[in-house]
């Protein structure tokens, strides 16, 4: 039986304020994004599917886009990030 991994859940546990997933928006809304960038760098983009890194992007952001690949999407979450 494979074990599937969750993005959402990996990045909670990398951040010790973050308790639930729905922090990581309100840390965004409060421009408070240090560790949430610390966290997504320290993933390899190939760990997840392109599905579950636009699931983030999505969530995170509120919108959609078209992605190739999970490189792509993880490069975009840090430039937004990074703003």
């Amino acid at each position: 039986m494979m074990v599937t991994k969750d993005i959402f859940e990996d990045i909670v546990l990398k951040i010790p304020k973050c308790q639930y997933i729905s922090d990581l928006r309100s840390m965004i809304e409060r421009n408070d994004v240090f560790d949430i960038i610390t966290a997504i760098e320290k993933i390899e983009a190939n760990e997840y599917s392109v599905k579950q890194w636009h699931e983030l992007y999505q969530y995170l952001f509120k919108e959609s886009n078209s992605f190739k690949t999970a490189e792509d999407i993880k490069d975009y979450i840090l430039s937004l990030l990074k703003k």
